[in-house]
C-alpha cells in the first residue's frame, strides 16, 4: 500500500511553517492519517485490499483495488469507518489531554478534529457522507443513476463553497480555503461520474465469477420498450444482482428478453446507442 500526499496539502503545512504553527500542522497531519486508516481498517474486515492513502488539504482519500460503488453495503460500511475514528481519536484526546503541552494546542487539535468529520459527513462525492448518500441511491436506483444523482448533491455543495468564499474574498483570508474546497468537489466528483460506466461494465462482465461461486444469484425484470438504447439501461442496473429484459410492444405484448450477456455483449460490439429491438432480430 502507497501514501501519497497532493500537493494541495502541503500548502497549509508551508503556511504553518511559516507563522510558526509546524506542530498544529503536524497534529492535522497525523488526524487525517488516522482518519483514512480506519477506512482501511473497515476495508480489510471485508476482505478488500488497500491500495494507498492519498491526504489532500481538507482530509484524504483511502483507495482500494475493488470498486466499493458496486457494493453500497460495503461503501457505507467502510465510509462511514472514517468519521467513526475521528470520533474515536476525539475521545481519547479528551481522556490523554494532559500529554497535550499547552490548553490550546489540546483545543486546536479537537477542533481540527470535528471539522475533519463534520466536513467528511457532507452529502458530496467523494466524501465519506458522499458515498453514504451513493450507496443509498445505489441501492434504490442502480449504480449508474445512483452516482449521477450523488454528483449532483456534490456540485451544489461545491457552489455553496464558491459562493461562500466569494462572499469572503474581501473580509477573511479562509476565503480561499472555501474556493479550493468548491473545485476539488466540482472535478473530483465529475471524474467519478466519468468512470462510472466503464467500472459498472467491467463488474457486469465479471459477474459470472460471482455467480458460479455463491450458486445463485437475485434477479431484476425489466420492461423496456423496443426503441430503448443500450446504453440508456447501465441507468438501472442494480448492484448484486442479475437483469433480464422483458422488451413490451406497443399494444402491451411481449416481444421477446434480453438478457444481461447479451446487453453487455452489444455494447461492446456496437456501442450504447444500439436499441432493444435490433437484439431481438
Amino acid at each position: 500500500m502507497n501514501l501519497r500526499v497532493h500537493y494541495l496539502f502541503l500548502l497549509p503545512l508551508l503556511i504553518w511553517a511559516a507563522t510558526g504553527h509546524l506542530l498544529p500542522g503536524a497534529l492535522a497531519f497525523f488526524s487525517v492519517l488516522v482518519h483514512e486508516f480506519g477506512h482501511l481498517v473497515a476495508a480489510k474486515q471485508l476482505g478488500l485490499t488497500p491500495r494507498e492513502v492519498q491526504l489532500l488539504p481538507f482530509g484524504g482519500v483511502a483507495s482500494l483495488e475493488e470498486n466499493l460503488g458496486l457494493d453500497p453495503q460495503a461503501e457505507m460500511h467502510i465510509a462511514l469507518a472514517g468519521p467513526w475514528t475521528s470520533l474515536l481519536l476525539i475521545g481519547a484526546a479528551v481522556l490523554l489531554r494532559v500529554i497535550f503541552p499547552t490548553q490550546d494546542l489540546f483545543e486546536s487539535f479537537l477542533q481540527m478534529n470535528v471539522i475533519l468529520v463534520i466536513f467528511n459527513l457532507l452529502p458530496a462525492l467523494p466524501l465519506d457522507g458522499g458515498r453514504v448518500y451513493r450507496a443509498h441511491l445505489v441501492s434504490e436506483l442502480g449504480f449508474r443513476a445512483g452516482t449521477t444523482r450523488a454528483v449532483r448533491a456534490s456540485r451544489w455543495c461545491s457552489l455553496v463553497f464558491l459562493l461562500v468564499g466569494a462572499a469572503l474574498a474581501l473580509v477573511s483570508p479562509l476565503a480561499l480555503n472555501f474556493i479550493i474546497m468548491a473545485g476539488f468537489l466540482y472535478f473530483s466528483s465529475r471524474r467519478m461520474l466519468e468512470q462510472s460506466s466503464m467500472q459498472l461494465l467491467a463488474y457486469l462482465g465479471s459477474k459470472q465469477r460471482e455467480m458460479a461461486k455463491s450458486g445463485t444469484m437475485a434477479t431484476v425484470v425489466l420492461a423496456v420498450a423496443p426503441d430503448c438504447q443500450v446504453g440508456d439501461l447501465l441507468n438501472y442496473f442494480v448492484p448484486k444482482k442479475y437483469h433480464l429484459l422483458y422488451v413490451i410492444g406497443a399494444g402491451g405484448e411481449v416481444l421477446g428478453t434480453i438478457s444481461e450477456e447479451q446487453v453487455l455483449q452489444a455494447i461492446f460490439t456496437q456501442g450504447f446507442g444500439i436499441q432493444l429491438k435490433q437484439l431481438l432480430k
